[in-house]
């Protein structure tokens, strides 16, 4: 049998001249077979004794030194291997791929592994090692274009036929190589000392796989070569040319992949279908183009998540849209809600080809299908498509503006306008937009016109139409979550913006805004843990411990905040009751006077997206607010004055017969939340209790929590089970009274009653007291009750004479309805 021959180089050690051995040195081990030279200087000759003289020197040790010492420097010289040849065996093919590579890389040559054949079982029979130029350039062009046109391109292919062949000898169990040319059809592409490209291993290729395709950030190469300097430092360092071309081929295969599945809306759809399979919480629609090209124009969907929190926290809703994020030009809509914990959360996500008006109705619409309910505000920009749709879509939603837009709008137009004269300007128009009566602001605005004419034409026909969906007056006490901008969703288009551009295709779009979504409930599950680490001072705990225990045990950790933070600051006022005036029953606009200016801005919150009532300045009219109660159907019973003991401040509480109450600072009408001069009342009056009501149920841990079954208590009563639903409430003792009236008294809100005491003045959806069946339905539910009726009979409506048939049917209901009211 035949044996593999394995030459071994036999090494020449050249070691450079050191001192002679000493008694007792080890000498170096040779081994047996090999030639090794060892040359050393020759050992000095003794001189005699006297000869000459010699300075005693200290023994110093290394450590000692302030530089080290010269060490020895050695060298290996090996013989050289042997030649690339016909015959020559080796262990394995990379071996002689190893062999064949060092020795033409000192020719200037670069080689790769061109075909090979296996066995039945896999293994490898023959490996043919190819010059890297070897293959014939075929350019290809669009035969379109014109030939001058043609790119004409370099290329390093020039039908090199130098190549070897090695075979696996089986009865040698080694590898030979039986072809053997190195002949090359031209000059080395290398010059002399050189170094090729390296080649990525492949870690770095998983590693800049995961880069090309992360659909949250598009890494540049520069970012690329530093990811893989820190994750993989030992490999070795890769040319910035071939990065980028990993990178585009990743990115490119990505792209054929979703071509592949019908394109980037098939791929979205196809994807969505398979989520929710998994799970039917996941909730999507497409919308096809009415031209009749079966085009998509249009992809709505929805995460279970952002189902719950639609379902939970969509009594206001903020809307924008996004351009400029992907390579179809396709807007992005996001809607989005305020939690629990007062941090922006993505309830849903559209991509349509157009953002007109028919496009968003069919965003709203979908988003209607999924919620349970329409949103109570609707916060956006000034668009013209939302202006037409919102009316027709949601017609009771109150739809408010965003203030920074406003602010935004009237600099581009007007500033140019008025010129020097700016900052006397926004004095005026802050002014007018703090007023706090209908009144005070049409008198401020009127003044406003009248001092800059040069902007009365757009103050008078642009904002002043418009003037209750932004001035303070008459949105304070609507339900906002405190929100005055769409500041929120621009943020989110600023994060978008960060991982998406004109190059992001429509599905790494898709994907990447799930990640998002999954993000926001991260960030969710740290402020629950955070929140539970945060402790209290202990002041409060004696003044108001009945509320805390409640709050504590039945609000989430935003809403403890807030109403530690309003019991804190309410030791510092005091209250009294003012004396309804003789000949009025019940408390209206004209039982009180009332001398404001209004109030002014404090700590920049004019420049705040949100208020959270830190200024306790800010207020409406008395007059105002009585008006709206009475507007309501609601009567006053008892008015308290709340004044601060050191600014002097004052504020006014207004309680109702059905148990509720408002304060003209409206940081419960706005915000859902009880403000500091509430709880100064709770404290002071005996006979006033603390019930949940008074807190929106959006605040709630638990949104299904039954308020009926949650006592009420004052103010220092701590022990819950010792509390007796039946107490009267005590009169107060400065409380006034007419001549034929009995003496009014606080209003209790016992456990017994159902009302959301957040925001009286209006009642938002999911109210736990439904109104008897003979009781008026509000409009709002009769509107979409019936909508969602009709919805679901025009479905199945696809001819002209289905429609007719429909509106036949509809008419004689009609008809039959007003015989049976007459």
């Amino acid at each position: 049998m035949r044996t593999a021959l394995k030459l071994e180089p036999s090494p020449i050690n050249l070691v450079t001249p050191s001192p002679p051995m000493r008694k007792g040195t080890r000498a170096m081990k040779v081994e047996p077979g090999s030639e090794v030279i060892d040359l050393v200087t020759p050992e000095k000759s003794k001189l005699p004794q006297g000869s000459r003289k010699t300075r005693p020197t200290l023994p110093l040790k290394s450590e000692e030194l302030k530089f080290p010492l010269p060490q020895p420097t050695s060298r290996t010289i090996t013989s050289a291997p042997p030649p690339i040849e016909l015959d020559r065996l080796y262990d394995s093919w990379q071996d002689a791929q190893k062999a064949l590579v060092a020795a033409q890389l000192k020719l200037g040559h670069e080689w790769t592994k061109g075909q090979a054949k296996t066995y039945p079982d896999g293994s490898e029979k023959k490996v043919s090692l190819r010059c890297k130029c070897y293959r014939k350039r075929l350019p290809v062009h669009d035969q379109t274009l014109d030939p001058s046109q043609h790119r004409q391109g370099k290329t390093a292919k020039t039908d090199c036929m130098a190549h070897i062949n090695i075979n696996y000898q089986k009865t040698l169990g080694c590898w030979r190589i039986t072809t053997c040319d190195l002949d090359h059809n031209h000059p080395p592409p290398l010059p002399q000392g050189a170094q090729p490209k390296p080649r990525p291993s492949e870690n770095q290729k998983d590693i800049l796989r995961t880069l090309a395709t992360n659909v949250r950030q598009t890494f540049s190469r520069a970012q690329a070569a530093e990811v893989l300097s820190i994750t993989a430092p030992d490999e070795p360092k890769l040319e910035g040319r071939q990065i980028s071309y990993f990178l585009t081929k990743q990115r490119k295969e990505a792209r054929e992949a979703i071509k592949e599945q019908g394109g980037d809306c098939q791929a979205i759809a196809d994807d969505l279908r398979k989520k929710q399979e998994g799970d039917a919480r996941w909730r999507f629609e497409v919308s096809i183009s009415r031209d009749g090209s079966g085009i998509v124009d249009g992809v709505f969907w929805q995460s279970p998540i952002q189902c719950e929190l639609a379902d939970r926290y969509g009594d206001v809703l903020i809307f924008d849209s996004a351009y400029n994020r992907n390579n179809a030009g396709f807007p992005l809509s996001i809607g989005i809600v305020i939690d629990g914990f007062c941090h922006s959360r993505n309830v849903f996500y559209a991509l349509t080809a157009t953002e007109t008006s028919e496009q968003v109705k069919w965003i709203l619409q979908c988003y209607l299908r999924s919620a349970k309910r329409p949103p109570t505000t609707f916060m956006s920009d000034r668009h013209g498509t939302l202006l037409i749709v919102i009316p027709i879509v949601l017609p009771l939603t109150d739809h408010l503006f965003c203030l920074s837009h406003l602010l935004s709008n009237i600099d581009q137009n007007l500033r140019r306008a008025i010129g020097g004269r700016w900052a006397e300007f926004m004095d005026k128009f802050w002014k007018a937009y703090r007023a706090v009566s209908p009144e005070m602001f049409t008198e401020r605005w009127e003044a406003l016109v009248a001092s800059f004419p040069e902007a009365a034409a757009y103050l008078t026909n642009e904002l002043w139409p418009c003037r209750e969906r932004w001035a303070w007056t008459f949105v304070a006490h609507k339900f906002t979550v405190g929100s005055r901008t769409n500041g929120r969703v621009e943020s989110e288009n600023r994060v978008s913006k960060s991982w998406s551009g004109a190059k992001t295709s429509l599905y790494q779009l898709y994907a990447a805004t799930n990640k998002r979504t999954d993000g926001q409930s991260l960030k969710d599950m740290c402020t629950v843990r955070d929140s539970s680490r945060q402790k209290h001072p202990s002041q409060i705990e004696t003044v108001f411990p009945g509320p805390l225990s409640v709050i504590r045990k039945h609000v989430g950790p935003f809403g403890l905040q807030i109403c530690f933070r309003e019991m804190e600051s309410s030791l510092y006022y005091t209250v009294e009751a003012l004396q309804i005036p003789a000949g009025f029953r019940y408390w209206t606009e004209d039982a009180i006077i009332e001398a404001s200016t209004g109030f002014e801005w404090e700590k920049g919150e004019e420049n705040r997206m949100s208020n959270l009532y830190e200024n306790d300045g800010a207020h409406i009219g008395s007059k105002w607010l009585l008006r709206l109660v009475v507007n309501q159907g609601l009567r006053v019973t008892m008015v308290l004055r709340v004044s601060h003991l050191g600014t002097g401040k004052t504020h006014i509480l207004a309680f109702m017969d059905n148990q509720t109450y408002v304060c003209d600072c409206t940081m419960g009408l706005s915000l859902g939340l009880p403000c500091r001069h509430y709880f100064h009342v709770l404290s002071s009056t005996g006979n006033l209790r603390f019930h949940l009501s008074v807190i929106n149920r959006r605040w709630f841990q638990n949104h299904d929590l039954d308020i009926n079954s949650v006592p009420s208590v004052t103010a220092r009563e701590a022990d819950l089970s010792r509390i007796s639903s039946r107490a009267q409430p005590v009169p107060l003792a400065n409380n006034s009274q007419t001549n034929d009236e009995k003496p009014p008294v606080a209003p209790s809100i016992t456990h017994r009653s159902a009302v959301i005491a957040s925001n009286p003045l209006y009642h938002p959806f999911g109210n736990d007291s439904r109104p008897p069946p003979t009781q008026t339905l509000p409009a709002r539910e009769v509107y979409h009750e019936t909508s969602a009726l009709v919805r679901s009979l025009a479905k199945s409506v696809r001819t002209e004479e289905e429609l007719d048939r429909l509106k036949t049917k509809l008419i004689q209901i009609s008809l039959s309805q007003q015989h049976f009211n007459g």
